[in-house]
């Protein structure tokens, strides 16, 4: 320095260090408000005594439960955070609760700070804990205002720093919506919220975006993230949708339109009756994603089967992998020629109406698969149970077994989605009789979502009844579109 001082900067590496070393915690958050060279120095240092987050991986993983002290030192942090990283995930649990509104707005605001400072972001995962038990707060639309214009503020900041992956699971604030505290929001500034939550002059950047039971699936934030869809159709590739009382998938299907989107997945984790929508909008919506390669429509159905326009089965030159209802897959593989990259059928049995149609179906996209020369492409039968499943199920046992048409088939998974033990346990029983037809088969994979060792001990009958049959465990919760590896195991 001019002055004949030698600046921090100026020190030797090793020497600089042991000065940090010798510092305690709050000497360092004093030293990392000095300038920003300190700044730059010193929040990782910070970061991982604190906080055990190491900023060079490139990950601030911050899903933490309410209580834990190091919340609030990590919002510290991110307060005093003055240069400007490239950032590639940032996980996040927020917490909102009728003792602690405060706290939740501060969240927001010091996240919205911060993603206002850095350069650029590739995932953002906002996760919520606010649905504790017996928790019925009811939302006012004041209250509801305020939260979604923080939330959209969240959201177009991340898009403004390229966020290529969003993901929102429960919330930010799905089950509780309260008044923030802060005295800056009035109900004059909420008034209009057309033009402040548009996402209409954000650049498109996000290519993965997953809604699991968030709030912007309720209905009175739908509008916006249909808007959200709209801004990113050009780039969008994978849409994922899990939620358990959505209404609006009529206005899903036939205002959104992603040309590039190679991967819808729609899922719920009741065991309610599917949603039904009309043939013409489900297939309109098809014909405008012809780049799809993967779809899984869990409890979505149409009204009946029916035979579809020619015109209209060139819809998916592209899909590999088809998980759909039986009324949606005896429509829609009336024509295999059309499907030429099918490798991977999966049917979800909801409801039972349509399982004849769909196996005589199947059968001919399986013949087809042979006659062209490839190996007869994998099946795979996702029931859910309900309390007149068993008896459903011990009928498609008897004569005739609807399964004699598959007879080519070689592998097949099957997934059991029940909590109830005597299910489990009488589906095990039943299943060596519903696969007998199947004489050319060759692998099983079995997804357990619960009771593993009873899934073991039960499937070794089957193995003893048929030894050369290769029997697999995996876990069906978090299998999404067919992926194998998770957690699969040989019996």
């Amino acid at each position: 320095m001019s002055n004949g001082l030698v600046a921090f900067s100026d020190l030797p590496v090793e020497i600089g260090e042991l000065i940090i070393s010798l510092c305690d915690d709050d000497g360092l958050l004093a030293l990392v408000k000095t300038n920003r060279y300190l700044n730059w120095l010193l929040i990782p240092i910070l970061l991982r005594r604190l906080l055990q987050i190491d900023i060079q991986e490139g990950v601030i993983d911050a899903n933490w439960c309410p209580d834990d002290p190091r919340r609030l030192r990590l919002l510290t942090l991110l307060n005093l955070w003055v240069y400007k990283p490239t950032l590639p995930t940032f996980k996040y649990t927020f917490f909102a609760s009728s003792c602690q509104r405060f706290v939740s707005q501060y969240e927001t605001e010091t996240i919205a700070e911060f993603l206002h400072r850095i350069s650029s972001i590739d995932t953002l995962s906002f996760q919520c804990l606010d649905n504790l038990a017996g928790a019925t707060s009811a939302i006012r639309k004041h209250d509801s205002d305020l939260w979604r214009l923080n939330l959209v503020a969240l959201l177009k900041l991340a898009l403004h720093r390229r966020c290529r992956k969003l993901m929102l699971d429960r919330g930010p604030m799905s089950t509780y919506i309260h008044e923030p505290s802060s005295s800056r929001f009035t109900a004059a500034q909420s008034k209009d919220l057309a033009s402040i939550t548009s996402f209409i002059n954000c650049p498109p950047t996000l290519e993965v975006l997953e809604l699991r039971d968030s709030m912007m699936l309720l209905p009175f934030f739908l509008p916006h993230t249909l808007d959200l869809l709209r801004s990113q159709s050009s780039v969008l590739v994978e849409l994922m949708i899990c939620e358990d009382s959505l209404g609006g998938w009529k206005e899903f299907f036939a205002s959104v339109s992603a040309p590039s989107l190679q991967q819808l997945v729609i899922k719920r984790k009741s065991f309610q009756e599917p949603f039904v929508v009309s043939f013409d909008l489900l297939f309109k919506f098809f014909h405008r994603h012809p780049a799809l390669r993967r779809i899984k429509l869990d409890h979505i159905r149409i009204p009946k089967v029916v035979t579809p326009p020619i015109e209209r089965t060139y819809l998916f030159p592209n899909l590999e992998y088809l998980d759909a209802h039986p009324t949606i897959l005896a429509t829609l593989l009336r024509y295999p020629p059309h499907f030429p990259k099918l490798c991977y059928i999966s049917m979800s049995l909801t409801s039972y109406d349509g399982y004849d149609r769909a196996i005589s179906v199947l059968s001919s996209e399986l013949k087809y698969s042979m006659s062209i020369g490839t190996n007869p492409i994998p099946l795979s039968f996702a029931f859910n149970a309900d309390k007149s499943f068993i008896s459903w199920f011990r009928r498609q046992c008897e004569s005739p077994n609807r399964l004699q048409y598959l007879k080519d088939l070689e592998e097949i998974t099957v997934i059991l989605e029940t909590t109830w033990f005597g299910e489990m346990i009488s589906f095990l029983h039943l299943l060596p009789d519903w696969l007998a037809p199947l004489t050319n088969l060759k692998v099983v994979r079995v997804g357990h979502p619960y009771h593993i060792d009873v899934c073991r001990r039960e499937l070794r009958n089957l193995q003893g009844m048929r030894p050369a049959l290769k029997i697999r465990l995996f876990d069906s919760l978090n299998s999404i579109c067919g992926d194998r590896g998770l957690r699969e195991q040989d019996l």
